[in-house]
């Protein structure tokens, strides 16, 4: 049986209008979610919750408990929650700076190797505020996403709460605090909270007074207290 002859495509005739095919735009999500660490955690939650994830070989045992079941949910809560926040800003996040986009992509990867519910919610609220405030992150990004990354929840509870104080020390002693500083006491919370952020470089020792060492913030301290405002810990 003879074939019919190929026909050529159909193309615009002289003198007749083009056609015009529209694309429609991203969303504000999806003007953040084009982002390589973006996309490459899209399916993150139903990765968790199947089984195959990395903890799963190591401890099958956990797959059937209630903490993973609960961690599952708070982890879908707050990219919820984080997407809705995203979406009323979307103007702000049209114009996103180099800086901007990489501490909002930054923080939205963290939120992908935490299980602590008040990490999630200081991540989701960093994202949010470096949408705000394109002047905080100007410049020094990279040190923000690290410190973000690196920080736990009690330092970050820390750092909101103490980063106006002139000085911090640590003593037990009977003495009257000068003006403007913050004791931590020996062995407790606080001070657990002010060795980790002395590791992360945002706490430093200055030169020693006559009754104890004093410790100051770094430059970066305040930025990072900017883009921690609001959320659960401060």
């Amino acid at each position: 049986m003879a074939r019919s002859p190929k026909m050529p495509p159909e193309r615009d005739q002289p003198g007749q209008p083009t056609t015009v095919v529209s694309i429609p735009k991203p969303d504000t999500v999806e003007a953040v979610a084009g982002h390589p660490l973006a996309a490459a955690g899209a399916g993150i939650v139903a990765f968790l919750a199947s089984g195959t994830a990395p903890l799963a070989g190591l401890l099958p045992s956990l797959l059937d408990s209630l903490a993973r079941g609960r961690q599952v949910q708070r982890f879908e809560q707050s990219l919820k929650e984080l997407e809705a926040g995203l979406n009323t800003m979307h103007a702000q996040v049209r114009e996103l700076s180099d800086d901007q986009f990489k501490v909002v992509a930054e923080a939205g990867s963290a939120m992908f190797s935490t299980v602590d519910p008040r990490k999630l919610d200081l991540l989701k609220t960093a994202a949010l505020r470096a949408v705000m405030r394109p002047d905080v992150v100007e410049g020094v990004a990279d040190a923000l996403s690290r410190q973000l990354r690196e920080m736990s929840s009690a330092e970050a509870a820390f750092l909101v709460r103490h980063v106006n104080a002139a000085g911090l020390f640590i003593s037990n002693e009977e003495f009257a605090d000068p003006e403007g500083t913050v004791r931590v006491k020996p062995g407790s919370d606080e001070e657990i909270a002010m060795s980790g952020l002395m590791s992360l470089g945002l706490i430093y020792a200055r030169a020693d007074t006559w009754d104890a060492q004093m410790f100051e913030w770094s430059p970066l301290a305040p930025k990072l207290a900017e883009l921690l405002l609001g959320s659960e810990e401060g």
